[in-house]
């Protein structure tokens, strides 16, 4: 897996948006593309890619006909995890 920077979200005006660094990206894409990966996690990348890339979650909902609170709790998720690696990554002393 490739190396992975604090990746957070956060409300612009009223929107929602996901900041990934360039190794995120690579990597939610790639996970996107594997063969061996669930389609539920290949959707569930795929949807922070999109908010990384300018899209807002109604139209994300819309997009993969989900609610917009699944949208934003999927960001959640992907945010606690990336924490947890880090954690795991670089345990405290």
């Amino acid at each position: 897996m490739s190396a992975i920077a604090l990746c957070f979200w956060e409300k612009v005006g009223d929107r929602l948006c996901v900041f990934l660094s360039a190794a995120e990206d690579r990597t939610l894409f790639e996970l996107r593309t594997a063969t061996t990966v669930p389609q539920r996690v290949k959707d569930r990348a795929e949807v922070v890619r999109l908010s990384h890339q300018g899209m807002y979650v109604e139209q994300i909902a819309a997009l993969f006909r989900w609610h917009e609170r699944t949208v934003r709790e999927t960001f959640i998720s992907y945010q606690l995890s990336v924490l947890l690696v880090l954690h795991h990554a670089n345990p405290a002393q």
